[in-house]
């Protein structure tokens, strides 16, 4: 495997363009989003550099969802030390000792290597861990930050003033947010490996827009929102799945199969569901476990057959259907990214397959 190296300087420059949109962050309004957030307590902890003010359009967005955003009450986020470490973790405590509920933490960039080490320092106030191109993972110069790290610190950036590892997956949910187009970050470094997160998601924008673009705050919220759906985990990307043996493939080839018919040309009825739930039933998964394979593995194998103005009707053979999906599975877990296209779609079809697994 290559050695990550800073972004080039072409993409580094093309940051200043989204500085901006940082700087009137205060100034602006969120975008009117649909309320998902059940008052949950969200703590948003920002870059490098910068403070609160940064993160005022991202969490109040957050609170028109729903939430209860606050930020993390601190000046800038520059040196890293014991007592600043100390003081974070306090007001992550405080926070959700008020709100009687652990706490969602996001954080961007620098925020984000807090987010991680609050997750492994005091995991018990915290539900889940959120990180916006922030480098946890692999060479920690591997950025266009560094430098002014160590400039600010009294510590190099391979020593931090702490033992835990942050690159190690969190004992709660994590999700890594990153980007192709990050100028500060490297990719690898943000995105990390499938082991360290739960859930690893490519977004389009620069490092200075994850937390201060109006279309990539939508997007987090987006993956919030799958997240947190049903109170269940996300079924979002396929590389979260465990690689499959031949015995396991063979087992699931006939759920792949049947599930496949949400995804052609024709209408289904009642029965058509029926039949569908005692295939599937026949595979001993349990009912999430089958809601996790419709999402993560049959939806992005077959969502574009509805796509396609000439689409199939009448059903794939089964070497097609394992042919398609475990492609699908392997660009998946070379992307990384998100793969559900039809959202509406898959989650109507499996409330309908639902209710016909429950009348079995």
């Amino acid at each position: 495997m290559r050695e990550a190296k800073p972004p080039p300087l072409t993409l580094w420059m093309s940051e200043l363009l989204a500085v901006p949109k940082v700087l009137a962050s205060p100034l602006r309004k969120p975008s009117p989003v649909e309320p998902f957030g059940n008052s949950r307590p969200v703590m948003v902890l920002p870059g490098m550099l910068s403070g609160d003010r940064s993160t005022s359009l991202l969490r109040a967005t957050l609170n028109a969802a729903g939430f209860e955003a606050h930020g993390w009450g601190q000046s800038f986020n520059a040196k890293v030390t014991r007592e600043r470490i100390a003081e974070v973790e306090a007001r992550l405590a405080d926070i959700a000792d008020k709100s009687g509920q652990p706490v969602i933490l996001i954080g961007w960039s620098l925020g984000g290597m807090f987010t991680r080490l609050l997750a492994h320092r005091v995991p018990e106030h915290i539900s889940l861990a959120v990180t916006l191109g922030s480098p946890f993972s692999g060479n920690p110069r591997a950025n266009n930050a560094w430098r002014m790290y160590e400039l600010i610190n009294d510590h190099a950036v391979d020593t931090p003033p702490f033992d835990q590892d942050i690159a190690a997956k969190p004992p709660m949910r994590s999700i890594a947010i990153w980007s192709t187009r990050d100028g500060v970050i490297a990719p690898e470094c943000a995105s990390g490996t499938a082991r360290q997160s739960d859930l690893r998601v490519e977004l389009p924008y620069k490092h200075f827009e994850l937390g201060s673009s109006r279309r990539a705050i939508a997007d987090v919220l987006g993956v919030l929102r799958e997240e947190l759906r049903d109170g269940t985990p996300s079924a979002l990307a396929v590389a979260q799945l465990p690689p499959l043996t031949d015995e396991e493939i063979a087992r699931r080839l006939p759920v792949w199969s049947a599930l496949s018919d949400t995804f052609l040309d024709t209408e289904l009825d009642e029965q058509n569901y029926h039949h569908i739930a005692e295939l599937i039933s026949q595979a001993g998964y349990s009912k999430q476990e089958l809601e996790t394979i419709y999402r993560a593995e049959v939806e992005p194998a077959f969502s574009f057959n509805l796509l396609d103005v000439a689409g199939e009707w009448a059903g794939w053979p089964e070497e097609v259907v394992r042919e398609r999906v475990l492609a699908s599975r392997k660009s998946a877990e070379g992307q990384a990214r998100p793969r559900i296209m039809l959202p509406g779609h898959v989650k109507s079809e499996w409330a309908k397959i639902s209710r016909a697994l429950d009348a079995l």
